[in-house]
C-alpha cells in the first residue's frame, strides 16, 4: 500500500512538471530534467541473489547545452542471498542494503524529434549494510565475535566508485517520456522508468 502511494506521488510530480514546462519555453532547449525508475541488479540477473525490493533510482539534471549536462543520482537496492546451512543446521541468508549516490556527466544526441541517445560517466559513493537472518523465523542471526563468516565483517561500509552508462529516451510528448539505460557501478545494471524535462 505504501509503495503504491509513493508511485502515485512520483507520477503526479512528473505530470505536474510536464504541465509547468509547457508554460515555459523561452529557451531553445529544456534545461532541467527529472527521472525516476527501477531496474535489475547484476546478482539478480545471474541468479546469485533475489531482490528483496525492486531497485529504485532517481536523478535531477541540468543541461548546460543541448548536448551536455550534469545530474545528481541516487539509487537504492536490497538483495537477499541464497540460503546456506550453518554447522548447527540453521538455514541462514544474507541481506545487503546498498545506497549509491553520485554526480553524472552525460552527452546527448537527438536521433529524431522524440528520441535521443546519451552516454557518460559518474563519480559517486556506494554504501552497504550487510546483515544475516535466520530463514526459519526471520530474526537477525548473530555470530560469535571471532567465529567464521561468509563475508568480511571488517570490510568498509562504503567506497568511492566510478561508472559508465549508455541509454535512450523516447518522449511521448515534448517534455514527458520514458528511458532505458545500461550501466555498471550503480545500484542496478539495467534501469528504466519515466523522465520529464522543463
Amino acid at each position: 500500500m505504501k509503495n503504491q502511494i509513493a508511485i502515485n506521488l512520483i507520477i503526479l510530480c512528473l505530470l505536474s512538471t510536464a504541465s509547468l514546462s509547457a508554460q515555459n519555453q523561452k529557451s531553445s532547449f529544456y534545461k532541467v530534467s527529472i527521472s525516476v525508475g527501477t531496474g535489475l541488479t547484476t546478482s539478480a540477473i545471474l541468479g546469485d541473489a533475489t531482490n528483496a525490493m525492486p531497485p529504485v533510482n532517481a536523478r535531477i539534471g541540468y543541461q548546460f547545452s543541448p548536448n551536455f549536462g550534469l545530474s545528481g543520482f541516487a539509487g537504492y537496492a536490497v538483495l537477499d542471498s541464497k540460503p546456506y546451512i550453518e554447522s548447527d543446521g540453521k538455514s541462514i541468508y544474507t541481506q545487503n542494503k546498498q545506497l549509491v549516490t553520485g554526480l553524472r556527466a552525460e552527452m546527448k544526441r537527438p536521433v529524431t524529434k522524440f528520441f535521443e541517445v546519451y552516454g557518460g560517466g559518474m563519480l559517486g559513493f556506494s554504501s552497504s549494510k550487510v546483515t544475516e537472518y535466520d530463514l526459519s523465523n526471520g530474526n537477525e542471526f548473530t555470530r560469535p565475535v571471532d567465529g567464521p563468516t561468509p563475508f568480511d565483517p571488517n570490510a568498509p561500509a562504503g567506497s568511492f566508485l566510478y561508472s559508465g552508462f549508455v541509454g535512450g529516451q523516447y518522449f511521448l510528448k515534448n517534455n514527458l517520456g520514458t528511458f532505458v539505460e545500461v550501466g555498471l557501478g550503480g545500484a542496478s545494471i539495467l534501469n528504466f522508468g519515466l523522465t520529464a524535462r522543463i
